[in-house]
């Protein structure tokens, strides 16, 4: 019985080394050197104004992870837009009010909620610090006014490290590449977002951009929001 028993642990842990390199692991920094790196912040915003959330420490960053308000509201800083409101509609299944989002906040970032509508309207959004140089990336635009024609490249991966794209919602009929192929085809309407249980606009994409590859719309008129993190193969 003993020898058996000994026989199984060499097995498994031949297994678990195994399955340890099979995984792709962040490159950057993921957990706060924070005990407690939890932040949440709630509140209303004023019709037709805008109220202040947080500025980030220096030395610090924050992920959000979940904005929810119904009608939706406008996460910036400044004049940059981090969140569109189309992506806080807590009445939508998506990454953002879902809570499913990795939108990376740097340091001395102050961020804000407008809200365009002339009604008191309430938010809730929550996250967590890190420390400087996470992985999360995310990129939004409204288009066509902040896009050009006939395509428009939304990021570019870095030249030594792959990302990969966890959520991509478009708002109409644009075509998906990476760099010139057809990657996600307007008429699956996986990353449409008129279809709200479609994994890729939940935050449950695993598709991977090779380092150096763009990712583009053509053609370059839809809304659109990604996230994703930068991996080390």
């Amino acid at each position: 019985m003993q020898k058996t028993l000994s026989m199984w642990a060499v097995l498994l842990g031949v297994l678990g080394v195994t399955q340890a390199h099979a995984e792709p692991i962040l490159d950057l920094p993921e957990v706060s050197e924070s005990s407690i790196p939890y932040v949440h912040y709630g509140g209303t915003a004023p019709a037709e104004g805008s109220v202040v959330l947080f500025t980030v420490d220096e030395g610090k960053e924050i992920i959000i992870t979940l904005a929810s308000s119904d009608p939706g509201l406008t996460l910036k800083s400044g004049s940059t837009v981090l969140i569109p409101s189309w992506m806080t509609e807590s009445g939508i299944v998506n990454s953002v009010a879902g809570g499913r989002a990795h939108v990376r906040v740097t340091a001395g970032t102050t961020v804000s909620m407008h809200n365009d509508r002339g009604m008191v309207i309430g938010y809730y959004v929550q996250g967590y610090h890190v420390v400087p140089g996470s992985p999360y990336r995310s990129f939004t635009a409204k288009c066509p006014e902040e896009c050009t024609s006939p395509d428009h490249t939304v990021f570019t991966a870095d030249a030594d490290r792959p990302f990969l794209l966890q959520t991509t919602a478009v708002s109409g009929s644009c075509d998906v590449y990476i760099d010139d192929a057809l990657t996600i085809p307007h008429t699956s309407q996986a990353a449409w977002i008129g279809k709200a249980n479609r994994g890729m606009l939940q935050g449950l994409a695993t598709l991977v951009v090779p380092a150096g590859s763009s990712v583009k719309l053509v053609p370059g008129s839809c809304d659109y929001y990604f996230d994703g993190k930068y991996l080390s193969p």
